[in-house]
């Protein structure tokens, strides 16, 4: 194949696969012999004589090249493009072209190309003859590392099975259950609603997009790594299912709810009927609860002191049955040393240390942005005698759930993913473009940042977002890293980094946050100062053990979360007075009834937005049948913001929390780590 024409062809050949090589590449035509038969065949007659043996054209280095990169296409503007389709060929190379175009492209897509060769065909090979040597050009193509893979089987299963769920997502999910569903949670009636609605959204506009797609056949491969592509295959994508099939709505909600809710889960904002609000309205009216449903937030006064474990001595007498000055007040005693704290459970806590104390002190951390809490009561003093409650008295209380800082709010905002055995999570506030880097095993390992975005490494880890690159400019901007399950972790050390591609930002900002989740355990870092431009930052690594456990190896000091932040009128990261500390209501007197949380209410801490007042979990039990229309109830009838109230942090006995105490005695001052 050395005529001039022929080597003209093959570089126009070449320059059109580089072309298409830059995107998604698919496989149309499963049978490599059928295409190379093709390619022979569409030379008009009496341009490919004989050579020697074979026809002229008839070469394994061709070969190579046809039947692997000769059968791809890729997509550009809603329609297929092949090698084939290199403009400006001479004769017969046009024709040839032109018939192996129809032919490639007349066959449906089968494939997303994954190889983990390197290249195929050859540009110039050479042959020693009886005149000498003879230069031979061919077709030939390198593979970008984009559609590299070392198991290229697993690579292309994967992502040909997000394409088909993407294809029966867009064929059977109908535009009005989406429409339902966003009401749904615009109404806040369906469980972990909001927590959603990203996905609906994206996957609303993949419908809206494929309403007046002309090739349809082609979205779902033109569309497959597009973050909602697997919508149907998720727990809201099974409601829209349902819905779309003409399942009544409380059935198809009731089933949702069943596979995301925990099993004590009793307090979805319910989809409630007239009826059931009359029959509800009814029972509340005979057993004379209807008093009781006016709440506010409660305050010092309305507590008595035979219900503290503890109460600082200036609020003392503003209690219910308070006595003053029994206490001295604040002694002048040297501050302890933080690093020495004095490990203590919280039964030796209550036991030991809170008799003795005069002066306690809560070091108040970013981890406890999710503990703040309200205690809320009756409006009316006579509810008293008509208990909303399971205990015997008409207290209640409310956490805040609005964290509005956190990554991992930020991230889930963004639609990336917060579950999995290892969630790494990087954000900052300006407009450089930092970069998430996670550095796996070298063998079998993969280096994860924005390059390979939104691709599942063979450890099973993704970056599913880059913000500031390759996702556009953020407001609040943030990246994800992501392993589901640590058991498809090769082990090894994982290496975790941020690295400042591009610096833009001129202004006062600086540094970023991470926080690293193992096993649902969360470990925070910030670097507060300047990271340059092209400078990377070493956070920690991930041992992943033999048997698959994890270990982390800070190099960043590990933070309690980061520079301090507000909440409630209080500044994190400082020592807050403590006014109070009880148990919560359910425990007071000799009840004891469902869960023991700890309550520390805090001097100056105040909630400014309405607290909820009514749980399901807390309704007397002739209310039970009703709970869904208390749960509307819940919702609507809010605790009006109020300058006086009590107001702090709360520790669940279900779950392992940490503070930090520094407790004044008479003679000592002292500080606790206290685990509840």
């Amino acid at each position: 194949m050395s005529a001039n024409n022929f080597h003209d062809f093959a570089l126009r050949i070449n320059a059109q696969y580089q072309q298409m090589s830059r995107g998604t590449l698919f496989i149309t035509c499963a049978d490599k012999g059928e295409v190379w038969n093709q390619y022979l065949k569409a030379f008009p007659e009496g341009t490919n004589p004989i050579y020697r043996t074979n026809t002229e054209h008839d070469c394994s280095c061709c070969r190579n090249f046809i039947k692997n990169i000769g059968r791809l296409v890729s997509i550009q503007n809603n329609r297929t493009v092949s090698v084939w389709d290199a403009p400006d060929l001479s004769y017969p190379y046009n024709v040839v072209a032109s018939t192996m175009a129809s032919f490639v492209k007349g066959h449906e897509i089968k494939s997303v190309f994954r190889t983990k060769e390197r290249e195929f065909g050859d540009m110039t090979t050479y042959q020693q003859g009886e005149s000498g040597l003879t230069n031979w050009n061919h077709l030939w193509g390198v593979i970008n590392t984009e559609h590299r893979a070392m198991v290229p089987a697993t690579l292309m299963s994967l992502a040909n099975s997000t394409a088909a769920v993407l294809k029966r997502g867009l064929e059977e999910i109908n535009n009005k259950s989406l429409e339902t569903i966003l009401d749904l949670i615009e109404n806040n009636t369906i469980y972990r609603g909001a927590e959603f609605k990203n996905a609906v959204v994206g996957f609303f506009g993949l419908k809206t997009k494929y309403g007046v797609a002309d090739n349809k056949h082609l979205f779902h491969w033109a569309h497959f790594k597009t973050p909602h592509a697997r919508f149907r295959n998720t727990a809201i994508g099974t409601l829209a299912q349902d819905l779309s099939a003409g399942v009544d709505v409380e059935k198809a909600v009731h089933k949702y709810e069943a596979m995301v809710a925990p099993q004590n889960y009793k307090r979805p904002t319910a989809l409630i009927t007239q009826g059931m609000i009359d029959q509800a309205t009814k029972t509340i009216q005979e057993l004379g609860f209807e008093p009781a449903l006016h709440r506010r937030l409660a305050t010092i006064h309305d507590i008595s002191v035979n219900n503290v474990l503890y109460v600082d001595n200036d609020v003392r007498g503003q209690m219910k049955d308070g006595i003053e000055g029994l206490l001295m007040k604040h002694a002048k005693i040297a501050a302890p040393v933080m690093s020495k704290a004095v490990q203590i459970t919280g039964g030796d806590f209550l036991k030991n240390v809170l008799p003795r104390a005069h002066y306690i002190e809560l070091f108040l951390e970013n981890k406890h942005l999710n503990n703040f809490v309200n205690l809320t009561t009756s409006q009316f003093e006579e509810c008293d005698a008509n208990l909303l409650f399971k205990w015997s008295n008409n207290f209640a209380w409310s956490y805040d759930g609005d964290v509005t800082d956190s990554i991992k709010e930020r991230v889930k905002r963004a639609g990336g993913s917060v579950e999995g055995d290892v969630c790494c999570r990087l954000s900052w506030d300006y407009t450089d473009d930092l970069d998430f880097h996670m550095q796996e095993p070298w063998h079998r390992g993969m280096h994860i940042y924005f390059r390979n975005v939104r691709k599942l490494s063979l450890n099973g880890g993704m970056l599913d977002l880059d913000a500031n690159g390759c996702d556009g400019m953020k407001d609040e901007p943030c990246e994800n890293i992501f392993y589901k399950d640590k058991h498809g972790m090769r082990p090894g050390k994982y290496e975790l980094s941020v690295h400042n591609y591009i610096a833009r930002h001129q202004g006062k900002k600086q540094g970023f946050e991470v926080e690293i989740e193992l096993n649902g355990e969360t470990h925070q870092f910030v670097y507060d100062m300047r990271i340059r431009g092209t400078e990377t930052i070493q956070i920690a690594s991930i041992e992943v053990t033999d048997s698959h456990e994890l270990i982390l190896h800070p190099i960043l000091p590990v933070t309690g979360g980061s520079a301090t932040k507000e909440k409630w009128g209080l500044k994190t990261q400082q020592l807050i007075p403590v006014e109070a500390i009880t148990w919560s209501p359910n425990f007071w007197n000799d009840d004891r009834t469902g869960n023991l949380h700890w309550f520390f209410f805090l001097a100056d801490c105040k909630n400014p937005n309405q607290a909820r007042s009514l749980y399901n979990e807390f309704l007397n039990p002739a209310l039970e049948k009703h709970r869904k229309v208390f749960e509307v109830l819940g919702a609507k009838l809010r605790c009006p913001v109020a300058d006086d109230q009590l107001a702090g942090v709360g520790f669940s006995s279900t779950r392992k929390d940490k503070m930090t105490l520094v407790v004044t005695t008479e003679q000592t001052k002292r500080i606790y780590t206290v685990e509840f």
